[in-house]
């Protein structure tokens, strides 16, 4: 099962990356440098996962010691993401073929919920109820609009196919969101799609980006150009968690990332920062 979905009682109505706060200072207790002719920032922060490629993931009892991983611990980036390999054979946009590679086969609604909120990490929590179902089946009836939508442009593929089947049958345990809504008369049915869609199009970020899975099992959602080992981190006065690559002692900013579970501070949960973050360089 994915991790779930960040702590639902406090997070805002967000819509956009900078309502987030994944590391619990919002501002720096010391303030960025440049060092080595002006070429090399200091900032503070802490590695906070490990971008993972392959669908081995830590137990539980092991998201602890990932926390506290000393950065010398990584490992060799030896390993680029396998995903746009997959796209190509397929045909697919790389960000469809993502998506459909961590679509797990044993839905639940939190499993749902977490996809769903990383494919659309700008859209408001929660979506607007839909015909008074409730918010796991407007999610499911959203997500299942989403997939036909991509059906129309790439017909009879059999990875595509079985997502869909899978929200299908995952909506038919919760009440029959999706019978419901193909029962509707072909007015209100197109009415229902054009409006789920409206909102989930100006939310989605996918244009270039990629979802996959870290090294601790959490969904995450990032520029293509990440690679296997690049790390994760929660910087002091940021709203983004940022994607780094070690070079030596140092780090080459990649990316910004969404990682579902860790966007409200939750790394930092009973733990000070200041005794836990330290001067991380970057070139």
């Amino acid at each position: 099962m994915f991790s779930g979905p960040s702590d639902v009682s406090r997070v805002p109505q967000a819509t956009f990356f900078d309502m987030y706060a994944p590391h619990p200072m919002m501002s720096m207790a010391r303030s960025a440098r440049l060092e080595s002719e002006d070429s090399v920032l200091i900032v503070r922060g802490r590695v906070v996962d490990v971008v993972c490629v392959s669908q081995k993931c830590l137990d539980p009892s092991g998201q602890a010691s990932l926390l506290q991983l000393d950065v010398t611990e990584i490992g060799e980036l030896d390993q680029r993401l396998e995903v746009t390999k997959l796209a190509d054979e397929d045909k697919l946009p790389v960000f469809l073929s993502s998506l459909l590679n961590v679509f797990p086969d044993n839905l639940c609604s939190e499993d749902l919920e977490s996809l769903f909120y990383t494919v659309f990490a700008r859209i408001p929590w929660f979506l607007p109820v839909v015909n008074q179902w409730s918010r796991e089946e407007t999610t499911a009836f959203h997500f299942w609009v989403y997939l036909q939508d991509w059906k129309l442009a790439k017909k009879d593929l059999d990875r595509l196919e079985h997502a869909i089947s899978i929200v299908e049958r995952h909506s038919s345990r919760l009440g029959g969101t999706v019978g419901k809504f193909s029962e509707s008369n072909d007015e209100k049915k197109q009415s229902m799609q054009e409006q789920a869609m409206q909102r989930m199009e100006s939310c989605q970020l996918g244009r270039g980006r990629v979802l996959g899975r870290t090294r601790a099992g959490r969904l995450y959602n990032s520029m293509q150009r990440i690679e296997d080992g690049d790390v994760i981190m929660a910087l002091q006065g940021s709203r983004q968690l940022h994607v780094m690559r070690p070079c030596g002692e140092m780090f080459k900013l990649i990316s910004d990332i969404y990682v579902n579970g860790l966007m409200f501070g939750e790394a930092y949960a009973d733990q000070d920062p200041d005794e836990v973050d330290y001067e991380i360089s970057i070139c």
